[in-house]
Order: C-alpha cells, then sequence, then structure tokens
C-alpha cells in the first residue's frame, strides 16, 4: 500500500509492518516505537534479537533487551509483573 502523508497530517503504521519511508521533498519526521503494558511482551522478545533493533549502534544491541527489563523493573515494576503473569 502507498499513500502520501500531507503537512499537519500523521501516519500510524502498526506493530510488524516493514515500511518505507520516502520523503518527497524537505521534512521534518518524527518517529517513535510504543511500548505499552499491552504489547510489552512483545516489545521484550523483539529487543531480545539483536539483529532486528536498528537506530542503535551496534554494540548497543545485545544489551537493549536487559536495559530495557531492568528500567522497567526500577520505575514501572506492576508492567514487569504484568508481563511475567501473561508470559
Amino acid at each position: 500500500r502507498e499513500c502520501v502523508v500531507e503537512a499537519g497530517e500523521c501516519i500510524f503504521v502498526p506493530r510488524g509492518w516493514w515500511h518505507l519511508v520516502l520523503n518527497l521533498e524537505e521534512s521534518v519526521a518524527i518517529t517513535q516505537n510504543f511500548a505499552s503494558s499491552v504489547n510489552v511482551n512483545h516489545v521484550l522478545r523483539y529487543v531480545e534479537n539483536a539483529d532486528l533493533v536498528s537506530g542503535l549502534e551496534q554494540e548497543k544491541r545485545a544489551g537493549l533487551h536487559s536495559a530495557f527489563k531492568e528500567a522497567l523493573r526500577l520505575h514501572r515494576p506492576e508492567v514487569l509483573e504484568g508481563a511475567a503473569r501473561r508470559g
């Protein structure tokens, strides 16, 4: 599928959808990967495979999974506990 996002618009790309962005003119693009209590198990499984992670220096990718879990343990332990219950 293709679309053109005009000035002031935004687009949501669902989890797992491979995509390509081509800026047709000078642009400012803001992107974010969203982790919530609902999808945290998927995020943890994804970042566990350093080969799938992009946007981060190669040497930092291997430690991302443990760093993310530690941040959850320190700042949002209820999310990590819920993830463990859901498996």
